[in-house]
């Protein structure tokens, strides 16, 4: 038999590691007749059963699980899982915590409802899991990003199969989110059509059936109105500020603003000053 658990320290050098907090993981080999609970945990603990086969209990209800299944314990829940009589366990687990844990977990179906999954990849999780065992005691930078990195392994391990097909695509999302983080640059309509891959015309008929504006005039009306922010809020120069926000010729921006709000950019700082 074999115990061993690890903490995980989160800050090294004051980097902190993210929205994703790893504060345990470990294993136990060749176990029998291994129990825990009733009782809660903290956080969420990610169990995955290398050998063996047993029930795990969650709020009144029970799952089988045998070797190559994920069980995932919710926080402070009641829970009891146990081996059957017998049944040598081997396991190894994680103690995480994050936002987003929930929601990501219920996206592949997993619920306090239904904590068990199979993994896709016995002999993948079983590697992951021993390397983060191992890497979780180094005291560098690099490890600490290392341990995060193989925590979302472990998660894309527990993924089925069925969801691996393509999700569906919001082009128009898409293409909104490549402006608000490329507006700044001299972008064309044609290199935001090409950044979500569709043909330009299409893009702009799908983007003027969704938001009542074609593609061109979304992008300028953004860019006019982060303007107004650098002429309130800097002491740039107008044609600085048109370079600041994706206009490479200075007049056509004043055209553009004018024709927007009916004055010149000057003239707006000076009524917003």
């Amino acid at each position: 038999m074999e115990y061993l658990e690890n903490l995980y320290r989160a800050n090294v050098g004051g980097t902190q590691m993210g929205d994703l907090r790893l504060y345990c993981c470990g294993r136990r080999l060749e176990w029998p007749n291994h129990s825990f609970g009733p009782a809660a945990r903290s956080n969420f603990w990610i169990v995955y059963l290398r050998e063996g086969t047993g029930i795990v209990e969650e709020n009144g209800v029970q799952y089988p699980v045998e070797a190559g299944m994920f069980f995932i314990l919710y926080p402070n829940r009641r829970v009891h899982y146990r081996a059957d009589p017998g049944s040598i366990w081997s396991i190894h687990w994680m103690n995480i915590g994050a936002a987003f844990l929930e929601k990501y977990l219920l996206t592949m179906g997993i619920t306090e409802k239904n904590p068990v999954v199979r993994a896709k990849d016995p002999a993948a999780t079983i590697e992951t899991y021993e390397a983060l065992l191992n890497l979780v005691l180094e005291e560098t930078v690099a490890a600490k990003f290392g341990c995060i990195s193989l925590v979302y392994r472990l998660l894309a391990l527990m993924t089925p199969n069925e969801l691996e097909a393509p999700v569906s695509r919001d082009y128009v999302d898409e293409a909104i989110f490549y402006m608000l983080n490329n507006y700044e640059d001299p972008i064309s309509i044609a290199d935001v059509a090409a950044a979500i891959r569709l043909d330009p015309s299409y893009f702009a008929r799908l983007f003027s059936q969704r938001m009542g504006v074609t593609p061109s005039q979304w992008l300028n009306e953004y860019r006019l109105k982060k303007s107004c922010s650098l002429l309130t809020g800097t002491d740039l120069k107008v044609n600085e500020i048109a370079l600041s926000v994706g206009f490479t010729d200075p007049l056509y921006f004043s055209r553009r603003f004018h024709r927007q709000y009916g004055i010149s950019p000057s003239t707006w700082r000076t009524k917003n000053a």
